[in-house]
């Protein structure tokens, strides 16, 4: 398994400079006034390069850790993540109900977006809760 992430550490490295790599050549080809409509597509296509490195580094570690159920992929965890997720089918709709209802009903547009983030806040509080609590058992 280290093999494996130490060959997704270089794809996330090379994958990274890639990305930063093909800024350099955009400016390179704005250098020169006629030709700087043209630094557009190899940047597109280094950023395209390096999404793929990317991905492709990332999914094999990825398949390891799901096949020998591992990390994220332990079955407790997979139990504790569906009864995060029915708790979160119910209350971000719910958020988006209040948000709609005070911002139709109660024209309170300005300030009705906080709904948002305090119910992150509270889901991400219960999430932790709900994990330390299994965790204990």
């Amino acid at each position: 398994m280290d093999e494996i992430t130490a060959k997704q550490s270089i794809s996330i490295i090379i994958g990274v400079s890639l990305c930063i790599f093909s800024v350099v050549v955009l400016l390179a080809g704005s250098l020169f006034d006629n030709i700087s409509e043209f630094g557009i597509c190899p940047m597109l296509l280094i950023i395209a390069v390096a999404v793929y490195i990317l991905i492709t580094g990332s999914s094999t570690v990825n398949a390891y850790k799901q096949l020998l159920k591992i990390e994220d992929y332990e079955p407790k965890k997979k139990k504790n993540e569906r009864v995060i997720g029915a708790v979160a089918g119910i209350v971000w709709p719910l958020a988006v109900c209040i948000f709609l209802f005070c911002g139709f009903v109660l024209d309170l547009w300005a300030i009705c977006w906080i709904v948002f983030p305090i119910t992150g806040i509270l889901f991400g509080g219960f999430a932790a809760f709900y994990n330390s609590i299994k965790a204990d058992k």
